[in-house]
């Protein structure tokens, strides 16, 4: 998931500084594999500080990419 987050990270900057919805959209969509696998593998609350820090820092910065597209707390399905 990590090395999916930098290269998502560097990716996503090209196309947020070009607008290219469609791109970042591309982008972020690329992540589902690795962020599932990430929540169905690891176990983020470790009792070793040093991991759930380091984990919980993975996902800010994953929340920190996907607020760079728009608030999708937002995002409403009827």
């Amino acid at each position: 998931a990590y090395t999916a987050l930098l290269s998502a990270e560097k990716s996503i900057n090209v196309s947020v500084s070009s607008k290219d919805t469609a791109g970042m959209l591309r982008i972020l969509s690329g992540l589902i594999d690795p962020v599932s696998k990430f929540f169905d593998d690891v176990m983020v609350m470790d009792e070793d500080q040093q991991k759930r820090a380091n984990r919980l820092a993975i996902l800010k910065r994953f929340d920190k990419l996907f607020k760079l597209i728009g608030d999708f707390e937002k995002i409403v399905v009827v």
